[in-house]
């Protein structure tokens, strides 16, 4: 087992040299979205080269499928590699599907979905889109509160266009891999408090809290 774990970790390391990273995380377990319902949330990212505030808004479509919109500003430092220290916009979107669930006597709640987030910064803009798998399982405290530890696996291809003032600019297309570690705590049937550990090129940490508004 030991072998097997270092074997991904020196896999994980070797595809994920290059890259940006993405900064709105998934911030969701692998749970859908009650159908017709709407979830809104407010988060704050901190990261290695950056800093983020962005909101996002999910809304269930059907029974086992659900969509979420992320939208907010984000900080890059200097020490990013892209010039001096910018402020731009981060736009993100997901579909997600779930195949597995717990109500059902299944033995995690598991879904799988795609996504897209685009980051444009005066140097520099950020584009990718790939597949997520997302695994769940709530925990009932004494308290009545669930807790619900989560798992992503995202793979996805990403776009970078660089242009420096005084440069000739550059553009690079490559494939990524990143890791997303979370936890959601259920304090009543609307409120829900989440943070995330992101394993990507940037590593960062994203925090917030969501609220069902219908």
């Amino acid at each position: 087992m030991k072998k097997i774990f270092a074997f991904f970790v020196v896999v994980f390391f070797i595809l994920t040299s290059g890259c940006l990273a993405q900064f709105s995380g998934q911030l969701s377990t692998a749970k859908v979205t009650k159908e017709g319902g709407v979830l809104g949330g407010g988060y704050i990212g901190i990261y290695e080269d950056a800093f983020s505030i962005f909101g996002q808004v999910r809304y269930g479509f059907i029974t086992d499928l659900d969509g979420g919109f992320k939208l907010g500003i984000l900080n890059l430092d200097p020490g990013n590699g892209f010039g001096e220290s910018e402020t731009g916009v981060i736009l993100g979107g997901d579909v997600k599907y779930q195949i597995l669930n717990l109500k059902a006597e299944d033995p995690l709640d598991f879904s799988f979905g795609f996504g897209m987030e685009y980051l444009n910064v005066s140097d520099y803009s950020l584009f990718s889109f790939g597949g997520n798998l997302v695994g769940s399982y709530d925990f009932e405290l004494k308290s009545k509160k669930v807790v619900t530890p989560y798992g992503r696996l995202n793979l996805r291809g990403e776009r970078v266009e660089v242009s420096i003032p005084g440069w000739t600019g550059s553009d690079d297309t490559d494939f990524d891999i990143a890791f997303s570690l979370g936890c959601n705590l259920q304090m009543t049937s609307e409120l829900s408090m989440i943070a995330e550990l992101q394993i990507d090129d940037n590593v960062g940490v994203i925090g917030g809290i969501s609220y069902y508004i219908f």
